[in-house]
């Protein structure tokens, strides 16, 4: 029986160390992981950071531009498809604002046209005042508790 716990010991041995070393493994792993998001996470800062100051950059030349001062023709064509852009932009706006005009302008005109004086026996059609009004049979509503009226030999005979 001693050999069977002896075997049982160094079989368990064997697993903690085993068990040791993988921990150890995931745990540089893990700390891999973790610096190299640290990294990424710098680098999409730094991005964020030459994006702005290239935006800064064009912003400062264009100011240049507006006052004459760019020569270089790369950087002077730019200029100008900005000034196009900007052109088209303020014709776009100018059509907004003629659109709402023109919108402005028809709502005033209905409201105009608005006619609130109360209808009159004399504005009414010629056809409607000649013919008389047909008349119609209505018979009471019944209670809703009460059972319905059976018919008599009377009413019968006027319904004919």
């Amino acid at each position: 029986m001693s050999s069977f716990w002896q075997q049982f010991k160094e079989t368990a041995g064997s697993l903690v160390r085993g068990s040791r070393r993988s921990v150890g493994v995931i745990a540089e792993s893990l700390d891999r992981q973790a610096s190299i998001q640290k990294l990424a996470a710098r680098i999409r800062a730094l991005s964020r950071e030459r994006s702005d100051v290239i935006t800064s950059i064009g912003k400062k030349v264009y100011s240049l531009h507006t006052r004459g001062k760019v020569r270089n023709r790369d950087v002077l064509s730019d200029c100008l498809r900005v000034d196009e852009i900007g052109q088209q932009v303020e014709d776009l706006q100018q059509q907004i604002e003629e659109l709402r005009r023109q919108a402005t302008a028809a709502e005033e005109l209905v409201v105009e046209l608005e006619d609130e004086a109360p209808v009159t026996e004399e504005a009414e059609e010629p056809e409607a005042a000649a013919e008389p009004p047909e008349e119609q049979v209505t018979e009471p509503a019944a209670e809703p508790d009460s059972p319905a009226p059976e018919a008599t030999e009377a009413d019968t005979e006027l319904e004919r």
